[in-house]
């Protein structure tokens, strides 16, 4: 037990004598410590009074010879650069200066890390406006923003990833990088994707708002750097959709592609297969209209009809039931089916009661029409003859249309027809296809 106790003891004082030893410093290994300690003092005092030029030659050597003393070192030599870079009238000594701002910053990175604070606030902040007018700095611009998105992913700042694709463009425009169209239509794509879910996260409205104009300005830069045509989109997608044929993802993906590629593509076969299966698979009214006004545009008023048809069954207001409707109204009006024109027309009014003019006036109008064909039941007989205009003035009436109820009134019978024909208070049918009875008026 004694002898427990004792190593017990003589543990603890040991432990304590290695715990009170000093670990190592931040000059340790500076060849000149106490050099380094008096030069990091007047450097500190002169960023305090913002003294640049009197700092500058402390933060090189500092930057040379003890750079792992102080954190502060960095941040304080990037501003020291900055500035004096800001100030700076000649050319040459101005770009030294906006280089040596990048180092510090890289450096920064290597010594004390915090690589995501460092690319995005600070090289990411720079480099643009210091390298994108210097030709001769246009592939190192490049790198620097592509590897500021690829480490970074969903963490990069809109304005570093808005200068990613501004080089990408510069460097495919030159042919260098290796990139090209279709590499630049692969991160368009994938640029707009990430910003769409960063519009839809984002809660601060200023943020927000920054993200939506760098998706405006991305893609008025790429209206600029590539010309989008129908081969580039095939090449590009052919066989990913052979691959996922069923992807409804991929397939509007390459349907927008090919509408944003013009006129020409919008008419290509592969963006009617394209619309053709999308409907198939995963059909809504939105798709199946539009696909529909495409075979309607065509002249292809069966096929327009069957989709019609098919997408109000997922959808579609009152009124635009309502307008289908009279679209087939006029169908039907065109093959000389005119009761069948009156039935859907009054179909049109069940679905959309504020229709009731439309319906009613366009009633009025097939019997005004139909005046030779309707003459009544009593041959020779003028009240039954103009027994239509009555049955026409009625639909105008019930339309509200003043204009049409004055004109067919001009039709109706005279006064002299009504006595001869001893018809006034008579119902009599206009017969024919309107078939309706109607009353004569008295006092005419």
């Amino acid at each position: 037990m004694k002898k427990i106790l004792y190593f017990v003891i003589i543990w603890a004082m040991v432990s304590t004598k290695l715990l009170a030893q000093p670990g190592p410093g931040p000059f340790d290994g500076v060849k000149e410590p106490q050099k380094a300690k008096d030069y990091l003092t007047i450097f500190g005092d002169d960023a305090r009074t913002k003294n640049y030029k009197g700092m500058r030659t402390y933060a090189y050597w500092l930057l040379q010879n003890a750079p792992k003393v102080d954190k502060g070192l960095y941040t304080k030599s990037g501003t020291m650069y900055v500035s004096l870079a800001n100030s700076e009238t000649d050319t040459k000594a101005k770009q030294n200066l906006q280089d040596s701002a990048l180092i510090v910053y890289n450096l920064r990175i290597q010594n004390f890390g915090e690589e995501e604070k460092f690319l995005n606030e600070y090289i990411g902040y720079y480099a643009y406006g210091y390298y994108s007018a210097r030709p001769e700095k246009f592939e190192e611009l490049y790198d620097i923003y592509k590897k500021i998105n690829d480490k970074l992913g969903d963490k990069v700042l809109a304005d570093n990833l808005k200068y990613y694709i501004y080089m990408s463009c510069v460097m495919k425009n030159s042919n260098k990088k290796g990139v090209d169209d279709v590499k630049m239509v692969e991160l368009h794509e994938k640029s707009l994707k990430f910003i769409d879910s960063k519009i839809a996260s984002e809660q601060k409205a200023d943020v927000k708002k920054q993200w939506e104009d760098t998706k405006n300005q991305i893609n008025a830069q790429m209206e600029g750097c590539v010309k989008l045509n129908c081969d580039l989109v095939k090449k590009q997608y052919g066989d990913k959709l052979k691959a996922s044929p069923n992807d409804t993802v991929l397939i509007r993906k390459v349907q927008g592609l090919l509408n944003q590629a013009g006129p020409d593509c919008q008419k290509d076969p592969l963006n009617l297969e394209l619309a053709e299966k999308l409907v198939a698979i995963a059909p809504t009214y939105p798709r199946l209209r539009n696909l529909a006004k495409y075979y309607q545009a065509k002249g292809d008023v069966p096929t327009y009809m069957k989709y019609m048809d098919n997408a109000f069954k997922y959808g579609g207001t009152a009124t635009e039931k309502g307008e289908y409707q009279f679209y087939l109204v006029a169908e039907a009006q065109k093959k000389g089916d005119l009761a069948g024109a009156r039935a859907l027309a009054l179909k049109a009014l069940q679905i959309d009661p504020s229709l009731n003019s439309k319906v009613y006036s366009y009633i009025g109008d097939l019997y005004m029409n139909s005046g030779g064909s309707c003459q009544g039941t009593k041959k020779g007989d003028p009240c039954h003859q103009k027994a239509i205009y009555i049955a026409a003035y009625n639909k105008y009436q019930q339309a509200g249309n003043q204009a049409g109820m004055a004109r067919a009134r001009q039709y109706f019978p005279s006064r002299t027809d009504v006595f001869t024909n001893n018809c006034e208070g008579m119902s009599i049918n206009t017969g024919g296809w309107v078939g309706e009875t109607i009353t004569i008026p008295k006092g005419l």
